[in-house]
């Protein structure tokens, strides 16, 4: 003989308690800081791996250690944006340079040797090849604009 109203308490409670537990782990999990295309819409420490084109980076200056990052909204102020991204570059200084001045002028729409700001990379310090952040910026000033076709 079965109690089916004790059995419908049970059945209620385990329901609730799933409904609780979905809840939970959704707040445990990491939010996206990127909108469905891709643009950062958080504040967010990252690896400089994590970058893509366009995301506008807190601070380029005092930088210590590009495996943390922090990305930023680009209307939220910012120092500077990753304007290219290059995969399987040589890895020594020359090339990562000349990768990054070659692509400057695409992005920024002026040529970089006629250009008042600076441009930085990161990248992983490690093997023959590498994966290449571009960065641009004005050491020191915040911004909150894009670089893309500022002619700056």
């Amino acid at each position: 003989m079965t109690n089916k109203p004790f059995s419908r308490a049970i059945m209620a409670v385990l329901a609730f308690g799933l409904v609780l537990a979905t809840g939970a782990c959704s707040l445990l999990s990491s939010p996206s800081i990127r909108s469905s295309d891709g643009m950062v819409t958080a504040t967010a420490t990252v690896n400089s791996t994590s970058l893509q084109v366009g995301d506008c980076v807190a601070d380029v200056s005092n930088l210590s250690d590009p495996r943390k990052t922090v990305v930023v909204p680009c209307d939220t102020p910012h120092e500077g944006e990753v304007y290219a991204i290059g995969t399987d570059q040589s890895n020594d200084e020359t090339t990562l340079t000349t990768y990054c001045t070659d692509q400057y002028q695409g992005y920024v729409g002026i040529a970089w040797a006629n250009s008042l700001l600076k441009v930085t990379y990161f990248h992983a310090a490690s093997g023959d090849t590498t994966d290449v952040q571009c960065v641009v910026y004005d050491p020191g000033k915040m911004v909150t604009v894009s670089y893309k076709g500022s002619q700056q």
